[in-house]
């Protein structure tokens, strides 16, 4: 909230600009309420244009109106903005629920229609199915991306530093670095498991060629080799993979939460605490107080060090992430050894009924397949399903894939360096 209130009264100086707004959406906040917030920041920036002819407390008396709906509240912010020169806005709406796609829904529709100054809008949103078709909406995550070692263990670092110096940072500040670390190495899982999917998709798509090169008459106009050749084509088409991914991302949020598990996040601080405590031992061996758990430092060790200072080294870090990766890539390989993403008996019962239909064309029958492909791959249940069968052991993974960063993270930020000892 105070992050909110600098950014407004530094917004506010800049009159004679285009306003900035931001929402950073927060528990109990509504869609009304942030466009509530919305206009504010707007009247905050350039009253001088809103209220040349308007008494000071005109658009605020609006705001104030309990019966005012999201509908009416959404008129006001349109006669605002037929006012202004532009606006840039920056919506934070990482949680999941319908008022967050409600007002996100709206500013879509309101793109779809827009003729007025300039709106740039940046949206940081989960993933939804409801607005993935969006035509003007452009996905960051596919065009611009971050290296994941660095992503992953920078996250590793704040998470050491927290533990390690608890009684310093508030609760829920230490919460989100723990749910910034899930979701930076679920991020990379997605990553893989996409690629994994992809390699289970072609394999499919390959399987129905064969079939259809078994079923179909040799009397029939167009060969085998071009049937095969344009459903190969078709899979690999950039439209086709955007709209697979978008399928696949969506899938796997049902099963993999926004946040970490408070159970997994209760197991990783203990390992968490554990490893810090051997890299304080391994570097201090000697105890301030000898009665002390010798697993645990000693108060004076931890005073002693100050972890604000502390990373992990480049070279650490290849090291560390070389052992995180090859778990996660373990977990995406297993968990898509066996993915069918496409019905292959069905498949092989639509081409003998084709074949089977007198004066079937071979476009008709290409045109046929294609539609059932695409039914499989971006309507029916089968991807959820079988996600939904490993979703426990996903999580499980993942949480076992911290752990490994964990447990070497404290000694190499402590000595710059570890023994690889520890990571077998």
């Amino acid at each position: 909230m105070n992050l909110s209130i600098k950014r407004i009264e530094a917004a506010s100086k800049t009159e004679g600009q285009v306003p900035m707004v931001y929402i950073f959406w927060s528990q109990g906040m509504t869609r009304r309420s942030a466009l509530i917030s919305i206009i504010y920041q707007i009247l905050k920036q350039r009253a001088d244009v809103l209220l040349y002819r308007n008494s000071p407390d005109f658009y605020l008396n609006k705001l104030r109106t309990s019966s005012c709906s999201f509908e009416l509240l959404w008129k006001t912010f349109l006669e605002i903005l037929f006012m202004l020169p532009g606006l840039l806005c920056c919506l934070s709406l990482l949680g999941v629920g319908e008022e967050q796609d409600d007002f996100i829904q709206a500013w879509f529709k309101f793109f779809e229609s827009w003729s007025g100054p300039p709106v740039q809008c940046i949206i940081y949103q989960s993933t939804s199915s409801r607005y993935s078709e969006f035509r003007q909406r452009v996905d960051l995550d596919n065009l611009y991306d971050i290296e994941s070692s660095l992503d992953v263990c920078e996250n590793l670092n704040h998470v050491v530093r927290a533990e390690a110096s608890r009684h310093s940072i508030l609760k829920q500040a230490h919460i989100t670095l723990w749910d910034n670390l899930w979701r930076a190495t679920k991020y990379f899982f997605l990553v893989v498991s996409f690629k994994e999917y992809m390699n289970a998709v072609n394999k499919a798509v390959m399987a129905v060629v064969a079939l259809h090169t078994q079923v179909t008459s040799l009397d029939h106009a167009e060969e085998p080799d071009s049937v095969m050749e344009f459903l190969i084509r078709w899979s690999n088409t950039e439209k086709t993979r955007s709209k697979l991914r978008r399928h696949f991302t969506i899938a796997t949020h049902c099963i993999l939460p926004l946040l970490i598990p408070e159970a997994g996040r209760t197991h990783l601080q203990m390992k968490a605490n554990d490893a810090i405590a051997t890299a304080i031992h391994s570097k201090s061996p000697k105890r301030v107080n000898a009665t002390a758990d010798p697993t645990q430092p000693s108060e004076a060790e931890v005073s002693d060090i100050d972890w604000n200072t502390l990373a992990i080294t480049p070279a650490s870090r290849s090291t560390i992430w070389c052992y995180m990766k090859a778990k996660i890539d373990a977990v995406a390989n297993e968990s898509f050894e066996n993915c069918q993403p496409i019905d292959l008996d069905e498949a092989h019962h639509l081409l003998g009924h084709c074949n089977s239909t007198p004066n079937n064309a071979s476009l008709q029958m290409r045109n046929t397949v294609l539609a059932f492909i695409k039914h499989d791959l971006f309507e029916s249940p089968r991807l959820k399903d079988h996600m939904a069968l490993s979703g426990e052991l996903i999580q499980n993974e993942l949480i076992s894939v911290i752990e490994t960063g964990l447990e070497l993270a404290p000694e190499a930020m402590l000595n710059g360096a570890f023994q690889e000892s520890i990571a077998r």
